[in-house]
């Protein structure tokens, strides 16, 4: 069974600020050593797409070590977002590409104008993981390794 947590909150900075630092929030990021553009592309909406795949380095959990070894090992996230100028919305979606038969995580935020004051952006999260898997969500975008 899924863990789930949601979170919901305003930053109190405008949507076109937040939405422009989401680009570079990997940036000095102490596990993140690579961020590469797979796609990026511009639908007949006027939507931007883009798809990236993180990489990023830490010494492996200790709860995990048994089965993983105490090794420092890369683990991969794939973040897929849409935004949409006209309607001023931006979605993110991240899952883990490796380890799935270990744990699943997948992630959607969305990000818009406050309806209450429109200098200021309203985002929500949802967060779900699963331990050890036996089957994955055939909307995840890819198997695992």
């Amino acid at each position: 069974m899924p863990t789930t947590q949601e979170h919901q909150g305003v930053y109190p900075k405008s949507w076109s600020m937040v939405t422009a630092f989401l680009w570079d929030k990997y940036n000095g990021h102490a596990w993140v050593r690579d961020v590469d553009v797979i796609d990026r592309h511009i639908d007949v909406q006027g939507r931007l797409h883009s798809r990236r795949l993180l990489t990023l380095y830490s010494k492996t959990p200790f709860v995990l070590r048994p089965i993983l070894g105490a090794s420092v090992r890369p683990f991969y996230l794939l973040e897929d977002s849409v935004v949409d100028l006209e309607n001023r919305t931006m979605e993110v979606n991240v899952c883990n590409v490796n380890l799935r038969n270990i744990c699943f995580c997948k992630s959607e935020s969305s990000y818009t104008p406050d309806a209450d004051n429109p200098s200021y952006t309203r985002y929500g999260i949802m967060v779900q993981t699963r331990a050890f898997p036996k089957e994955i969500s055939s909307t995840s975008s890819s198997s695992s390794s």
